[in-house]
Formats: structure tokens, C-alpha cells, sequence
């Protein structure tokens, strides 16, 4: 019966993955063109600021944002966030978290290319892709609460 949700979840994990390879390629190629790791570190850090003060799930390895969603409190994500405003919007939420999985590979990718360690790829590669096919199957309504916010659906399946 959910099969066809799993199927979804399933590619959109593998999309996921495929970017995060690419873009991890890409990135490096790019980073590695600056001459010394002062200057890695320096374009890194401007640009993981401006990545975190946009998005600020970004900062750390994501598992405060997946407790939190897993417990049925998406609008945490929006916390500190220029988005605040929308966080009772369950479309928003939704959009919200594909612009994350975006991001976070690029974030990722910028903080591995500068010579630190950029976050859990695991735990956030199949926690946001999970939650948002989950969330737009409604596979499994229990995730929700009271008709608000993100169902734990996919998270149940990702985890």
C-alpha cells in the first residue's frame, strides 16, 4: 500500500545523493583554484556566514533540526531565520526544507573544499529528502499534529 511513498522517498534520496556528489566535485575544483589555505579559509568562512545568517539550520550536523522535526516541531527551523514569519505554513515549511537540502550541500561541500569537516551528509541526506516526500505523500498522517506543521513520515522511513 505506502510502496509508491517509499518509491518516492527513495528517489528523491538518490537525487540527493547524485547532487551532493556533483556539486562536492564542482565546488572543490573551485576552492582548490585559490592559491593558499588563508585564502580557502577566508572565502569559506565569508561564505558559509552568509549561507548560516540566510539559513540557519545550516550551522552545525542537523541534529537538533532532526530532533526537533521528528517530535513534530518543524517551525523550530524557522528560529533566527529571515523566513520566521512563515513558519505555520505547511507549503512553506515544505519548499523550506528542499532550499536546505540545497544548501546544505553547498555548505558542505564550501566548508570541505575550505579544509574543515562540513557536517553529517548521512544524517541530513535522508532526514530533509524523507521528511519533505513524506510530507507531500501524507503517506502517514500520525506525523502530524493537529493539522499543522511537517509530518514525521519519511523521517520514520529515512532514519
Amino acid at each position: 500500500k505506502n510502496l509508491p511513498y517509499y518509491a518516492i522517498m527513495a528517489v528523491a534520496c538518490g537525487f540527493v545523493s547524485y547532487y551532493f556528489k556533483s556539486m562536492n566535485s564542482r565546488i572543490s575544483a573551485l576552492v582548490g583554484k585559490i592559491k593558499t589555505q588563508q585564502g580557502r579559509w577566508i572565502i569559506g568562512g565569508v561564505a558559509l556566514g552568509i549561507l548560516i545568517f540566510l539559513f540557519p539550520p545550516l550551522y552545525g550536523a542537523g541534529y537538533e533540526t532532526m530532533e526537533n522535526m521528528m517530535h513534530g516541531n518543524p517551525e523550530e527551523l524557522f528560529n533566527n531565520s529571515l523566513f520566521y514569519d512563515f513558519r505555520n505554513i505547511p507549503l512553506v515549511a515544505i519548499i523550506y526544507m528542499l532550499i536546505i537540502i540545497f544548501v546544505k550541500v553547498i555548505a558542505m561541500s564550501i566548508t570541505n573544499a575550505a579544509g574543515g569537516v562540513g557536517g553529517n551528509r548521512d544524517l541530513f541526506g535522508g532526514k530533509y529528502p524523507g521528511g519533505a516526500s513524506g510530507d507531500l505523500s501524507g503517506s502517514v498522517p500520525c506525523g502530524r499534529k493537529t493539522g499543522e506543521g511537517i509530518s514525521n513520515d519519511g523521517f520514520i522511513g529515512s532514519v
